[in-house]
């Protein structure tokens, strides 16, 4: 049986803190132990973890209390150690980030375990983020389909301590991935495990800033220039709206190389990143060619 260690950060969640809480209480396969930090709520959400850490001795409540400027990305990985700093994770087999409004299915855990027992090659496991939009539950579309949402990684031990952890810095649920790639372990997306995502992905941030943040991040991921242009083309093309959010990628980019932002990757890791994702370009490219030719 793989041991599975939690962290899930918590901020002002007392809308839909009980239903990930409810959700993870009733799973099939259940973790050793998920610390849920509260960081610094003014609400009831850490009054309502203690209530379940009351009933279930495998979850820890982690009160934050020092005050912070809140941001999208870098704040939830400081609150995400935060808690993991509070037990030694190389006691587990598996280590995993998920956020505090979620809604899981009752066979999560087991299936993503079951995935890490089978495929030794897996690095990182996790399902899809839905949505309620027009009275229905639709897979959100933010992101790739062959990219695990942030809001629920989970990650074998042996990564984890190969990549050094989760970066501390906008962009780190991408360059996660990326990193996998560079250590040789796969990235696994199992669409058949649908999550219930309560709160819609840049409702805090808006469309247009949090596509901004994302041009930093390409800059911060070691991306250059080119890769960076098609990535925000590609943004501009995919999101409302349209062209804008492209250009607004682009823009945020650029700001974060005149200012110099800091490289969250080494210099070989940035190289690696930049081949895997023209190659990933490429592939796409040829590989849609190839189907419009059939």
């Amino acid at each position: 049986m793989l041991k599975m260690l939690l962290v899930t950060p918590a901020y002002n969640e007392e809308e839909y803190i009980e239903c990930t809480l409810r959700s993870m209480a009733a799973q099939n396969y259940l973790p050793k132990r998920w610390i849920v930090v509260d960081d610094g709520s003014s609400d009831r959400t850490a009054d309502i973890i203690a209530d379940y850490a009351q009933r279930y001795d495998w979850i820890t409540l982690v009160r934050k209390t020092e005050k912070q400027a809140r941001s999208i990305g870098s704040k939830v990985v400081e609150t995400f150690y935060f808690g993991l700093d509070t037990v030694d994770w190389n006691e587990y087999d598996i280590i995993a980030k998920f956020d505090s409004d979620l809604t899981f299915p009752d066979n999560y855990l087991e299936r993503i375990a079951s995935e890490f027992e089978d495929n030794k090659k897996a690095g990182m496991v996790g399902g899809v983020c839905s949505i309620l939009k027009e009275g229905k539950w639709q897979i959100e579309t933010v992101a790739d389909k062959d990219h695990i949402r942030g809001a629920l990684k989970a990650y074998r031990k042996e990564l984890f301590a190969q990549m050094g952890g989760i970066r501390r810095s906008m962009g780190w649920d991408t360059v996660d991935e990326l990193l996998a790639a560079y250590h040789g372990w796969q990235v696994v997306v199992l669409p058949e495990l649908v999550v219930k995502h309560h709160r819609v992905t840049n409702q805090e941030t808006g469309q247009l800033k949090a596509c901004e943040k994302m041009g930093r991040s390409f800059h911060k991921l070691g991306y250059g220039p080119m890769i960076s242009s098609i990535a925000a083309l590609k943004i501009g093309f995919a999101r409302s709206p349209k062209i804008k959010s492209g250009w607004a990628a682009f823009r945020g980019y650029l700001k974060a190389l005149m200012s110099s932002e800091s490289i969250v990757v080494s210099p070989e890791e940035a190289k690696f990143i930049r081949k895997y994702r023209k190659q990933r370009i490429l592939g796409k490219l040829l590989g849609k060619k190839s189907q419009e030719s059939l």
